[in-house]
């Protein structure tokens, strides 16, 4: 049963990567380079905002039995829907003042994201209720649809309306899985506010921990050039592909770790094993598929290693990450999570990541040495305290 969770979680993963790759290098081609940046960083606002929105909802859902799912399900719309038209809002505001207005791209964009994380939390559902068969029927039809419309937009070089046709594909997919897995999409009756108090501590964690990534790619806008910014995207695509194996074991094995501790270790030995060859393998590939969408991919011969290095780094922190996070250490991963995101806030301020063409990257590794340092510590202390329980 667990194989068979990995493997059908981990298709879906990978099949929404390859979506939204084929996208991101069909904009890539068609697309200006100011036009391009401006489309990227909106990607990227969005995403950072809906994880926000979430308010660490897939989690919750996730810990969820069959029987409680549909009230997971119905808690996580309330909170998720209210929240996002917040987001929405604060979104419009960043987008008017940063890219002189571009609203309709950006609604577009806004709309694509929201969809998006939809489809996640009704795919970990449909995972709670042992339905793996409809989530992957789903992936693919999606992925099917998207290759249609990747295709049809390559030849006629639709530009930024290519995201309207996925939006459309997408949303009647939805209705689809929503039938299939039974489940009915009504709101939670309690207040919004009671629901956000009781949701606060749990989510806190999600949220920490899950927002580095956008806020990276949205920070990061206000120091690179376009150019720099535009092939800073293309390493973060290629790392998010690099995680799919690493998000599918976290996924099936936290909760065994949690019950069966001296499994803990050997999970901490295979991802770290799966980080050091995914670092080997994106190492050898990435300057050819580099090649494919920069012109001057020799000014940036260097970047393969140290992203290589940093996917390497960041799989040995995601095994320590989850190490506490399977022993009940909650606090000490938010404390982290929460410590770090803060140390970036000041390093990138402090360190001008636009003086090169690589040093963006350096950055970027140099804090995932951070993150494994902090991880580390941690555990240590978290073993200690786990000791003084036992004796």
């Amino acid at each position: 049963m667990n194989k068979l969770k990995i493997i059908s979680i981990s298709q879906s993963i990978i099949i929404k990567l390859v979506m939204n790759f084929g996208l991101f290098f069909l904009l890539a081609k068609q697309l200006e380079l100011g036009e391009f940046v401006n489309v990227s960083f909106c990607l990227s606002l969005a995403s950072l905002l809906l994880v926000l929105s979430e308010f660490g909802q897939r989690n919750s859902i996730l810990v969820s039995s069959e029987m409680t799912v549909q009230a997971s399900l119905s808690k996580a719309m309330k909170i998720f829907v209210v929240n996002s038209l917040a987001s929405f809002l604060v979104y419009l505001i960043i987008v008017g003042v940063d890219l002189n207005g571009s609203y309709f791209t950006a609604i577009l964009i806004f709309f694509y994201s929201f969809v998006l994380s939809f489809s996640e939390l009704l795919a970990i559902c449909a995972r709670v209720t042992s339905k793996h068969k409809f989530e992957l029927k789903f992936s693919y039809l999606s992925f099917l649809a998207t290759a249609l419309v990747l295709v049809f937009s390559f030849v006629f070089e639709q530009g930024v309306f290519t995201i309207l046709y996925i939006i459309i594909f997408r949303v009647m997919l939805l209705f689809a899985l929503i039938k299939s897995i039974g489940l009915a999409l009504k709101m939670e009756s309690t207040s919004y506010f009671s629901l956000i108090r009781k949701e606060f501590t749990f989510a806190i964690d999600s949220v920490a921990s899950s927002m580095y990534g956008p806020l990276e790619l949205t920070i990061s806008k206000v120091f690179l050039s376009p150019l720099q910014y535009a092939t800073f995207q293309v390493c973060q695509k290629f790392c998010q592909a690099s995680f799919v194996l690493i998000q599918s074991l976290s996924n099936v094995y936290i909760p065994i770790i949690s019950k069966e501790q001296k499994l803990n270790w050997v999970y901490v030995f295979v991802s770290i094993s799966l980080g050091g060859t995914c670092s080997i393998i994106l190492y050898f590939g990435m300057e050819f598929f580099l090649g494919l969408i920069l012109d001057n991919v020799d000014d940036y011969k260097i970047i393969p290693f140290y992203i290589s290095l940093y996917v390497f780094l960041r799989y040995v922190a995601a095994a320590l990450g989850s190490h506490l996070l399977a022993f009940g250490y909650k606090g000490l991963r938010v404390f982290v999570s929460i410590t770090l995101i803060f140390n970036y806030l000041i390093a990138i301020t402090y360190f001008n990541p636009s003086s090169s063409n690589d040093a963006f990257v350096i950055s970027s590794v140099i804090f995932s040495i951070s993150v494994v340092l902090y991880f580390l510590v941690m555990v240590y202390r978290g073993f200690n305290i786990q000791n003084k329980k036992v004796y």
